[in-house]
């Protein structure tokens, strides 16, 4: 229960990040996924909180395969992304919501989804654009809409979109530069919650604001569904 509680605190109040995929595009991605028989999910301890509503809207009966490169709750693989213990073409569907920015070789992670992803496999991927430091162990870089289109060469993107706007990257800032002392310390803790609570409305407004080419632009994060060529 008290588990629970933390998380969904987490999710709601504590995280600069608002999910902004609607429905109908969440509906969207998964008629173009199509009930998928076994899935890879790389990246896997520690659950997304802007992607965890992709999991709710999968519909279908299938094999799921949580991989990190950490033990944790849940994990089947425990193994570095860049080389994974799979043989080539073993899955219909991979997932990798907000990892590519913990990887130092993202290229090459990128190329060993695709080699064990089927003929027409699909690769579905949330990476940040403006977010602050975290790391998760480590936090090495973030994605611009041209350099995705680059680093998803080797696939043919069908499907892609804002997953969190410029008022969550805002209120990211803001939490961070208002938080105080040592990480774990209890000024820390109260700097903590007392600066989320304070950005928080202001991450809001990423669900009302326009979606003119500037919102798109400056977005804290998008999603990509590519499909392997």
């Amino acid at each position: 229960m008290i588990k629970k509680l933390k998380k969904i605190l987490f999710r709601y109040f504590l995280s600069p990040s608002r999910s902004i995929i609607s429905r109908n595009e969440y509906i969207t991605l998964i008629k173009l996924i199509d009930k998928p028989n076994k899935i890879l999910n790389v990246g896997s301890s520690t659950e997304s909180v802007l992607g965890y509503k992709f999991w709710k809207y999968l519909e279908g009966e299938y094999k799921l395969i949580n991989l990190d490169i950490c033990p944790g709750e849940n994990i089947d693989i425990v193994c570095d992304a860049a080389e994974m213990p799979f043989s080539d073409g073993s899955f219909d569907l991979v997932v990798c919501q907000a990892v590519l920015e913990h990887v130092e070789n993202p290229k090459k992670v990128v190329s060993e989804i695709k080699r064990v992803l089927k003929g027409k496999g699909l690769f579905y991927c949330t990476v940040p654009f403006l977010q602050g430091f975290h790391a998760d162990p480590y936090d090495y870089q973030r994605f611009t809409m041209v350099g995705m289109r680059k680093l998803l060469s080797e696939y043919e993107i069908i499907k892609e979109g804002i997953s969190s706007g410029p008022f969550s990257a805002i209120a990211w800032i803001i939490r961070d530069i208002l938080t105080f002392g040592r990480k774990g310390s209890l000024t820390y803790n109260i700097s903590r919650i007392i600066s989320s609570l304070l950005s928080f409305p202001i991450s809001l407004l990423d669900f009302i604001y326009p979606k003119i080419d500037s919102f798109k632009r400056n977005a804290s994060e998008y999603y990509y569904l590519a499909r392997s060529k």
